[in-house]
């Protein structure tokens, strides 16, 4: 699918644009630079000097949420400037491409908070500001006191199926997952339907379901159960569902040498000693987030006047805002240099 329009001056205006920004973005050196600054005024103060002007408008005392409208507007400001070259059914394809997975993690956040007893002020911290449904969540939070409300809420606005049986295996064993597992099975449903007949998105879309059935097969690890009720049903790009039948049935350290033939051998072979070590998924979802950025990366260089390009840009700006974020709010919380790396991917 080309993004562009015929206008020759307007192709190699937004190309150029694009491989502009691009060399913007932030690299592994900016970060380490960062996270050895003193403070979060310090951090805001190196940014706003560069590329995100709007931190200069965060009064004191800081606000997190004063810092997730900085971003927002940062994020909205170069989608505005791209939005004005692109046809409306390319903005629609981008907004749900980039868009969507925030919801559902929004969706999950929400849950997850409330299992956790994060205060009202912990659980909006960490919601996504850009999701559509932003506005709802941000109210429902400071209403809603448990998991079952929550859910009712939310069914009611159509947001999410009945939950009801899930609620039920939830008050006997207090674990989320078979919640979250019917939430991503539920977006994805509606999510291939928004993205069907185009030929970058369903390659987007198919990675991501790769990338959620391996890691649902690791936390079915964790907690000693069955994989195949959680795994998502629609067929992703490189795990075939025979393969996805052998990673259920052998031990997590063979999980490499099954997946050399697929882009993920690496991503698995990096982390998964870590994650046996520990149970913690966290260097596993990063290894393997960065697996879809660099694929993307590899298809927009070989299509470059395709909906790749800006797609290419657009995640990992994305990425990038999202790991200021964590620098910020660890540095808030005065957590080591080592262990901000740890959650940026970064050793």
């Amino acid at each position: 699918m080309m993004f562009f329009s015929n206008d020759t001056k307007g192709i190699a205006y937004l190309y150029g644009l694009i491989a502009a920004r691009r060399t913007r973005l932030l690299t592994p050196k900016d970060y380490e630079n960062l996270i050895q600054l003193p403070s979060v005024d310090s951090i805001l103060n190196h940014l706003s000097a560069g590329d995100y002007v709007e931190l200069k408008e965060v009064h004191k005392p800081l606000s997190f949420e004063e810092i997730e409208q900085a971003f927002n507007s940062h994020f909205n400001s170069i989608l505005k400037e791209f939005n004005s070259h692109l046809s409306p059914k390319t903005r629609k394809l981008l907004s749900s491409l980039i868009l969507s997975p925030i919801e559902l993690e929004n969706l999950k956040t929400l849950f997850r908070s409330l299992h956790s007893n994060l205060n009202v002020e912990e659980r909006q911290d960490i919601l996504d500001s850009r999701s559509p449904f932003y506005t709802i969540f941000k109210s429902l939070i400071q209403r809603v006191e448990s998991i079952e409300e929550l859910a009712k809420e939310l069914y009611k606005l159509k947001l999410i199926p009945d939950l009801r049986n899930e609620l039920k295996q939830y008050a006997q064993s207090k674990e989320l997952l078979l919640i979250e597992a019917r939430l991503e099975h539920d977006f994805f449903s509606k999510w291939r339907v928004e993205l069907e007949g185009v030929e970058e998105a369903m390659f987007y879309f198919e990675v991501w379901v790769d990338i959620m059935n391996l890691l649902n097969l690791l936390r079915c690890r964790i907690n000693d159960i069955e994989a195949e009720p959680y795994l998502l049903p629609s067929s992703g790009m490189y795990l075939t569902p025979s393969l996805i039948t052998k990673l259920s049935e052998v031990n997590v350290e063979n999980y490499p040498s099954l997946l050399s033939p697929t882009p993920y051998f690496r991503a698995m072979r990096e982390s998964i000693s870590f994650f046996q070590r520990t149970h913690s998924l966290a260097p596993v979802e990063i290894k393997l987030h960065n697996t879809l950025l660099n694929l993307i990366h590899e298809k927009a260089i070989h299509q470059p006047l395709s909906v790749y390009s800006l797609l290419d840009y657009l995640l990992h700006k994305n990425e990038e805002i999202k790991n200021l974020k964590v620098i910020i709010f660890t540095k808030t919380y005065s957590l080591p240099p080592s262990k901000i790396r740890e959650l940026l991917g970064l050793q």
